[in-house]
């Protein structure tokens, strides 16, 4: 399988958390990844996406940046809480086993 690389930033807001869910069950797919464990890493990186929004200060100009990762043996999301200018950057990854050869 092929490594790749998807990148994409949303605002800090719990609506976008089935969207990101799902997002990131279809990368596991992409991935090479069976069903169960793709729900698994979708549902793992939606509760990532609410632990950002939590440590958000709730000034409203936070973004969450969201690198999705396919590499030799893994597929892997980081999640990066961009908040309002002087506060300190929060950052979670989540990641799953993934075949060699798919």
């Amino acid at each position: 399988m092929s490594a790749f690389e998807l990148t994409v930033a949303v605002p800090a807001d719990a609506r976008f958390s089935g969207t990101l869910t799902a997002l990131a069950a279809q990368v596991a797919r992409q991935a090479g990844c069976d069903a169960g464990t793709a729900a698994e890493f979708g549902v793992e990186v939606g509760e990532a996406l609410h632990g950002c929004i939590r440590a958000s200060t709730g000034a409203g100009a936070a973004t969450v940046g969201l690198v999705f990762r396919r590499q030799a043996d893994e597929v892997e999301a980081v999640l990066t809480l961009t908040p309002d200018p002087g506060t300190a950057d929060h950052r979670v990854r989540v990641a799953r086993p993934a075949p060699a050869d798919v």
